[in-house]
């Protein structure tokens, strides 16, 4: 099953409130049995394009040499975000696939009717020991669960916590001087 923790930090509490709820209802929606019969799905599954797994952007973060780390963003983090109004933060679940919860995001983002070139959709994804080889090189990686409760990486030279990790993410998100049009 999803689990999902959405994050929308728009200026005024009732949205934030409002498209948090909206976030988590639609995430759980994503999760939940499909009506269609078991028998049904393989024919759909066939006649509906296959889409392409979203990739992954490397963004610098933290103080000093800092570290590398993975995140989906539906626009790229080093370009103008200066018409981004609103930020969503989805994170992944113990499966560490931030690919899926992206997904799931993105989704959420065109169902909402919501103007996707004015909100930046970010979910980060923490690598953990079983995905060694799976281009997180030179990143930091947690134990399975140790991301969860907020433990440092287990890969040396970091030695990073992943709560850590959450507070240097927050510099993604757009500022009023960065965005002009932010609402206030």
């Amino acid at each position: 099953m999803l689990q999902a923790i959405a994050l929308v930090a728009p200026s005024k509490p009732c949205r934030a409130l409002a498209g948090a709820a909206i976030a988590m209802a639609v995430l759980a929606g994503c999760a939940s049995a499909p009506d269609t019969p078991a028998a049904a799905r393989p024919a759909e599954a066939a006649a509906k394009p296959a889409q392409a797994k979203p990739h992954w952007q490397r963004v610098h973060l933290g103080a000093g040499a800092g570290y590398d780390f993975p995140v989906y963003a539906n626009h790229p983090l080093d370009a103008d975000l200066s018409r981004i109004r609103e930020v969503v933060f989805v994170q992944h679940g113990l499966q560490r696939d931030g690919d899926e919860y992206f997904a799931a995001g993105a989704a959420l983002l065109k169902a909402s009717g919501r103007n996707p070139d004015e909100v930046l959709l970010i979910a980060p994804n923490f690598p953990g020991t079983p995905d060694h080889g799976k281009g997180f090189d030179g990143m930091p990686q947690w134990s399975v669960q140790g991301w969860l409760s907020g433990e440092n990486a287990v890969n040396a030279p970091f030695r990073i916590s992943s709560l850590q990790v959450l507070d240097d993410l927050q510099p993604l998100s757009p500022t009023r001087r960065d965005c002009p049009r932010w609402p206030g």
